[in-house]
């Protein structure tokens, strides 16, 4: 008796599609999967959970419907990003955080924002508004990692872009000098625009960061809309953010006990790129690595330095 083609036929696994890879160096950077904090969060939230799947590298905006990456191929489900993913993952019984209260729950939002608002904030200044680290490192990489022509367009539009989106939550929050909202970057010339949606071109988010104040160290900002007194702000932040996080973490191994949970994906996707992506200027590593924090990352990257999950190209 043979079994029909249906009972023989395993299930397809669920294929991420992430901005990267990063390109061939052979420094710190190669242990990530992905150069982009949101992809490597979902891909460690995703390894936490043991969660079957494929990767596919892309650096074009088109492998997803929105433009915006990650986005994860689920059978007849195409769900675009980081947010939705986790949330769609939740909906199919892998919740990381179904352990916790309701106030752990809170907590861990609370602290996912900080991350995801404020030191995204530092991190987009150190990469774009820097003119050593810009010109130096991020420029190349990225005219290598998207294809030809955009690979020259792309970087210079991102930059703008960037720039602004910082400006404009220092401004919001009531932590830029300026008096004036920050104009808005000129737009992209149309055949770029489709590339310009993917990577660190995404969407802004609905609310701008939160104030954190207190001295911190000197930046030089590659344009007007962020001034020298705005950037020590940015890295001081940053400062308060990792210390915070690691009173958090305290002696625990992760941030709620001895399971993962979304906090530590998101932490770790974050910390990860900041720490290893090699900058001329590396301000926050240096912030890092007087933190306890820096075990997150230290402890995690295994999951990135084995050939598991496969990797679709």
């Amino acid at each position: 008796m043979t079994s029909s083609p249906a009972a023989e036929a395993e299930p397809a696994p669920l294929v991420l599609v992430s901005w990267g890879p990063p390109p061939p160096s052979g420094a710190a950077d190669q242990a990530l999967a992905s150069l982009d904090p949101f992809c490597l969060s979902v891909q460690a939230y995703m390894r936490f959970q043991k969660i079957d799947f494929a990767v596919n590298n892309s650096n074009d905006a088109g492998s997803s419907p929105s433009g915006e990456l990650p986005v994860l191929f689920d059978q007849d489900d195409v769900v675009a990003g980081s947010a939705a993913v986790l949330s769609h993952l939740r909906s199919k019984g892998f919740n990381a955080d179904f352990s916790l209260t309701e106030q752990q729950r809170a907590d861990a939002k609370a602290y996912c924002s900080l991350v995801e608002d404020q030191l995204l904030d530092a991190q987009l200044f150190a990469w774009w508004s820097d003119n050593v680290n810009y010109n130096k490192a991020v420029q190349p990489m990225m005219a290598k990692a998207v294809p030809w022509p955009w690979g020259y367009v792309q970087p210079r539009q991102m930059r703008k872009t960037n720039e602004w989106k910082v400006a404009q939550h220092l401004y919001h929050s009531g932590r830029q000098s300026s008096l004036a909202p920050p104009p808005p970057p000129p737009p992209a010339p149309k055949a770029a625009q489709n590339v310009l949606k993917s990577s660190y071109a995404r969407p802004d988010p609905a609310a701008p960061a939160a104030t954190v104040a207190g001295p911190g160290a000197a930046a030089i900002a590659a344009s007007g809309l962020i001034t020298g007194s705005d950037a020590d702000q940015l890295y001081s932040m940053a400062r308060k953010c990792y210390a915070a996080l690691s009173a958090k973490l305290g002696q625990q191994t992760y941030f709620f006990g001895e399971h993962p949970t979304t906090l530590d994906a998101v932490v770790f996707g974050h910390l990860a790129v900041q720490y290893l992506f090699p900058l001329p200027v590396h301000k926050l590593k240096a912030l890092i690595s007087g933190n306890f924090i820096l075990f997150v990352v230290q402890r995690n990257l295994h999951f990135h330095r084995v050939p598991k999950p496969r990797r679709l190209y």
